[in-house]
This record gives structure tokens, C-alpha cells and sequence, in this order.
């Protein structure tokens, strides 16, 4: 994504000025409805199937790349290095622990950022984690305008209490009152 990104000094940014962009609408999206029904999983690759679904993508990328070479050799010592970082690699993803999101779950949730691959596996695309992070800002936005609401809804019932802690306890010190002139007319009756 050269078009987006500026070198600049020992930092990398991303074009972000008002100034460059047309915008179309504010973006808004029902963030915490969306983004909800995501599980982050802690997982490890399977080494064995991972190496099925890259040596066929690697066998694709040989026929393309050397479509018009005759040199059988030169192709399978190519296949033979390349057969070998894979396994490394694939052997290396399946010994540790990642954490991420399916791509079925993120299919369900934002079909646009998930595509299927030639062997019908699916993938999230790069953009996902970009849209993912702006609906992630918006959800904290609208968990705070929830405190908020709720903040002042609980204020309103703090003074309600207050106000029926008081009238109880004007109704106590009458019941009070009462009872006391009921003793005192009791006393003066038997008198």
C-alpha cells in the first residue's frame, strides 16, 4: 500500500489529513451488536494440512512461473527449496500458540473481508483488521455514551431514594407521634 503510507525520518504514517480526503459520511455501524459475536480463540496450525494447502498453492505458482521453462531440473530443484521453507515454516507455526479470529465467524459478521482461496479455504483479508479496529473505536464510544446514560439513570434513582428515605422517614416519626398519644390516651382511660 505505497499510495497510503509516507516514510518519514525512522517512522511510517498513513495519509490521515482532512485535507487529502473527500468525505462521504461519518461511519457508523452498529459496533457493539457487530462485533459481539467474534471469538478471539488461542490456536496452533496443523502442521499436516497446512503443508497440503501449501504445497498445492506452490505447485500453482511453479506452473505459472515457469510455464515456458523446459529445464525439468531447474523447476524441481526450485520446487525442492521451496518444499523445504515450507516445511520449516509450516513446522515452526504448528509449535506455537497464535491468537486470532476464525474466518467463518468474521465471514458472518463482515462477509466483505473474507474471501475464499482456490482450495475453498477461507481468508481474512488485510483490510479486516483496519474496519475492525475503527467498529472496535466505535463500540467503546457507544459503551461510554451506555455509562453515561446509565450514570445519570442512577443519579435519578439515588435522589429517588433519598426522597422516599426522607418521607419514610417523616412517616416513621408520625407513626411515632401516634403511638405515643395512643399510650398516653390508654393511661388517662384507666385513670
Amino acid at each position: 500500500k505505497w499510495w497510503s503510507m509516507w516514510i518519514s525520518g525512522n517512522s511510517a504514517c498513513y495519509f490521515s489529513d482532512r485535507r487529502l480526503k473527500d468525505l462521504k459520511e461519518e461511519y457508523l455501524t452498529p459496533s457493539l451488536a457487530t462485533i459481539t459475536p467474534l471469538v478471539v480463540y488461542k490456536y496452533r496450525f496443523n502442521e499436516k494440512k497446512l503443508l497440503v494447502q501449501k504445497q498445492t498453492e506452490l505447485e500453482k505458482r511453479l506452473s505459472e512461473e515457469f510455464k515456458n521453462e523446459k529445464d525439468k531440473k531447474k523447476i524441481d530443484k526450485v520446487r525442492q527449496e521451496r518444499l523445504t521453507e515450507i516445511k520449516q515454516e509450516a513446522k515452526k507455526m504448528s509449535e506455537v500458540d497464535h491468537v486470532g479470529f476464525i474466518a467463518q465467524d468474521v465471514q458472518k459478521v463482515f462477509p466483505e473481508e473474507v474471501i475464499t482461496d482456490e482450495q475453498g479455504y477461507l481468508c481474512i483479508k488485510e483490510t479486516f483488521i483496519e474496519k475492525f479496529v475503527y467498529t472496535l473505536f466505535l463500540s467503546i464510544k457507544e459503551l461510554d455514551r451506555l455509562i453515561q446514560n446509565l450514570t445519570v439513570k442512577i443519579d435519578e434513582l439515588i435522589e429517588q431514594y433519598k426522597e422516599q428515605n426522607s418521607r419514610l422517614d417523616e412517616i416513621e416519626q408520625r407513626l411515632d407521634r401516634i403511638e405515643r398519644r395512643r399510650i398516653k390516651l390508654k393511661r388517662s382511660e384507666r385513670e
